[in-house]
């Protein structure tokens, strides 16, 4: 795939002009004949803008997914009956209870009882305080879990907005980074130019192998073909 030489977005196979911004698409240049020590620099300069351009591809490309994905939390925040109606059970098992306490007393020890007016009260107030403290309980847990449920959300949501933001980032540090390779690898055929290529060259230049860009690049054609033999 190949990258416009001016605003650096990719190209079609077959394009003649960029679709972004119009320029012409130019042919591969000349190999230029450099020194070993000039041939070695470039080689180097190249490589690490490959490899920083490789990154940013991994790291746009892994922003891309993330933002693809829907929000993780999609629960909803339970009612406060989803906590309440055990409280209602039981106050109502409560009242049915002393209920039939109340009815024993009666028979066997209200004569007898000096305060009858407190066994009564003794037998409301316990479902009643049942009822109150469920009823309590279930709208603060309701309401802690609803707060709870907005700011999961919330975070989210900025952490999306932070990621997207990112993301535009990492692009623009794409795009400039393929720019500033308008004037560096433009003598080299296409092909090579990626990180593979280069640390093979870097290896020729380095080896003696090769003396200068344009062995180096002959050097790596014969070994691709030889290899494309062996194959």
């Amino acid at each position: 795939m190949s990258f416009c030489r001016k605003c650096g977005i990719k190209l079609k196979a077959d394009a003649l002009y960029c679709n972004k911004c119009g320029c012409k698409i130019e042919t591969d240049l000349p190999i230029p004949d450099l020194s070993l020590k000039e041939s070695l620099d470039l080689v180097e300069t190249l490589l690490a803008k490959y490899t920083e351009i490789e990154d940013l591809e991994s790291e746009v490309g892994g922003c891309e997914i993330k933002l693809s994905h829907p929000l993780v939390h999609g629960r909803t925040a339970s009612g406060m009956f989803h906590y309440f109606w055990s409280f209602l059970l039981a106050s109502g098992i409560a009242a049915v209870v002393c209920f039939f306490l109340w009815l024993a007393n009666c028979i066997s020890i209200y004569n007898t009882f000096p305060w009858p007016e407190v066994l009564n009260f003794f037998y409301s107030i316990i479902p009643l305080g049942i009822f109150i403290f469920g009823l309590v309980y279930s709208i603060r847990k309701s309401r802690a879990e609803y707060n709870a449920l907005i700011e999961l959300t919330n975070k989210e949501l900025q952490d999306r907005a932070d990621l997207k933001k990112k993301y535009r980032e990492l692009e623009n540090r794409l795009v400039d980074c393929r720019s500033e390779l308008i004037k560096l690898d433009r003598n080299i055929p296409e092909e090579y130019r990626n990180t593979h290529s280069m640390t093979k060259m870097k290896y020729l230049l380095e080896s003696g192998k090769a003396s200068s860009l344009k062995s180096a690049i002959t050097c790596l054609k014969k070994i691709i073909f030889q290899q494309s033999l062996q194959h």
